[in-house]
Order: C-alpha cells, then sequence, then structure tokens
C-alpha cells in the first residue's frame, strides 16, 4: 500500500508537473509571442525616436534661421528708419528749392518786365534818333542851302 500511496503521489507530482510544465510553456510561448509585439512596437518607437531627433534638429536649425531672419529684420528697419529720414530731409529740401525756383520766376517776371520796358524805351530812342537824323538831314539841306544862297 505504501507502494500504491507513493505511486499515486508520484503519478499527483507528475501530472502537476506536467501541468505546470505546460502552463510554463504556454506561458513562454504567450510571453515570446508579447515579446514579438512588444518588438515591433520597439522598432516602431524608436523609429518616432529618430523621426523626433530629425524633427529637434530641424526645429534647432528653424530656430536659428528665425532668430537670424529677426536680426536682418531689425537691420532693415534701422534702414528703412534712416530712409525715411533721408527722405524728409529731401522733402525739405524740395520745398526749399520750390521756394527758390519761385523766387527766381518772381525775379525772372520781374526783369522780364525791365527788358520790355527798356525795348519800348529803346524803341522811343530810335525813333528820337531817327527824327534827329531827319532834322539834321533837313538841317544839312537848309545849311547848303543857304550855302548855295550865299554863294
Amino acid at each position: 500500500m505504501d507502494n500504491y500511496l507513493v505511486v499515486l503521489l508520484l503519478s499527483v507530482v507528475i501530472s502537476i508537473g506536467a501541468f505546470y510544465g505546460n502552463t510554463v510553456e504556454q506561458r513562454i510561448f504567450q510571453i515570446k509571442n508579447d515579446l514579438l509585439k512588444h518588438e515591433k512596437e520597439i522598432k516602431e518607437v524608436k523609429e518616432v525616436n529618430v523621426e523626433l531627433e530629425s524633427t529637434k534638429k530641424e526645429l534647432k536649425q528653424v530656430k536659428v534661421e528665425l532668430e537670424s531672419t529677426r536680426k536682418e529684420l531689425a537691420e532693415v528697419k534701422v534702414e528703412l528708419e534712416s530712409t525715411r529720414k533721408e527722405l524728409i530731409q529731401l522733402q525739405v529740401e524740395l520745398e526749399s528749392s520750390k521756394k527758390e525756383v519761385i523766387q527766381v520766376q518772381v525775379q525772372l517776371e520781374s526783369t522780364r518786365k525791365e527788358i520790355i520796358q527798356l525795348q519800348v524805351e529803346l524803341e522811343s530812342s530810335k525813333k528820337e534818333v531817327i527824327q534827329v537824323q531827319i532834322e539834321l538831314e533837313s538841317s544839312k539841306k537848309e545849311v547848303i542851302q543857304l550855302q548855295i544862297e550865299l554863294e
């Protein structure tokens, strides 16, 4: 009977061992499947991580370019302000030049009037000279006439 009990106990232990072994094998198989699934996920995470690193580098480059663009924009603003000041100065100079042109036009008009007056006076003087020449001719004729008469 003791042998039966030992055999029974051994049978129970073997059955438990077989059950446990089968369960362990199933568990190992399940873990392997899980590991394969997780391996794919890990690869995807690694790929995402690589993309993330690449994106971080690109973002840093974009930040550098943005800062460069900001600096250029600041320089353009300074140049624009300088150009605006120059433009204002040119407008002031243009207004001054306009005033000078108007003054020159007024002087030119005054000079034109003086020239016209002088032309009128010249014409009058020419007429007087012609009149004097006529009178002189007439006087010469009279003198010649008188000389002839006196002779």
